[in-house]
């Protein structure tokens, strides 16, 4: 595996148990995380919709691993800038963005959106779900 410097921790620690899954030979399917059509492979780093594979930069699969644990409850945006930055949180809003391009990944070319805004508080992926 190759992996360019630097590299996120979450991240090398993802492609560490990857490896150590392939030397062991078994598929684990709690490695699975799924909400409605939408589907994220923790062992290979994949993330597909309606068996479309999706293009996902490193950091949108951390947010994006984030929201489908926490389905369909909501992850405030705060919980989320540290996830991403710890404590050096940047003075844009540069969360914004990564979730626009996210729900862009996510939502893009599906009938039923999956990523929902909660205005001032955070955002949810989930069925159903009201966008208040």
């Amino acid at each position: 595996d190759y992996v360019v410097k630097p590299v996120a921790l979450a991240e090398l620690e993802i492609r560490l148990r990857v490896l150590v899954q392939r030397t062991r030979g078994a598929v684990d399917e709690s490695q699975v995380l799924e909400v409605a059509d939408l589907r994220f492979d923790l062992g290979t780093l994949e993330v597909s919709r309606a068996g479309k594979t999706l293009a996902m930069t490193p950091v949108r699969r951390q947010l994006l691993e984030l929201l489908i644990r926490r389905s369909p409850a909501l992850v405030r945006r705060e919980e989320l800038e540290t996830l991403i930055w710890k404590d050096d949180v940047p003075d844009n809003d540069v969360l914004r963005s990564h979730m626009h391009m996210l729900r862009k990944a996510v939502d893009g070319e599906a009938s039923r959106k999956l990523l929902k805004t909660v205005a001032g508080s955070g955002y949810r992926l989930g069925l159903g779900l009201s966008d208040e």
